[in-house]
């Protein structure tokens, strides 16, 4: 005997997130890439929350930088940055156009 296939509602693949593009300045390197908070999501709030729930910050679309220079260390789809690494951090709406990817 064979069942019937089960037909389920479709789910999004993905949860909408907005994106700000992140300068996140570490004692040997500058760290360069998009941050990813829940819609309507205080980014202190991303940054601040408790550590227990998740240490690491996402980043995609990351470039490395010595943080003595403008010296391309790497670049990397995704990275993971550790919040008690972190001196300070800044924002922006768009990646200025020097840090996009060439289409």
């Amino acid at each position: 005997m064979t069942l019937p296939p089960r037909t389920a509602p479709p789910r999004p693949l993905t949860i909408q997130k907005d994106q700000q593009y992140a300068v996140i300045y570490l004692l040997n390197y500058r760290v360069a890439g998009t941050v990813h908070v829940a819609p309507g999501g205080r980014i202190s709030d991303f940054i601040n929350r408790n550590v227990s729930d998740g240490p690491f910050i996402p980043l995609t679309d990351v470039t490395v930088y010595a943080a003595d220079g403008n010296e391309v260390l790497f670049t990397t789809e995704f990275m993971a940055v550790h919040r008690n690494h972190i001196l300070f951090m800044t924002l922006d709406k768009e990646a200025p156009p020097l840090a996009r990817k060439p289409s």
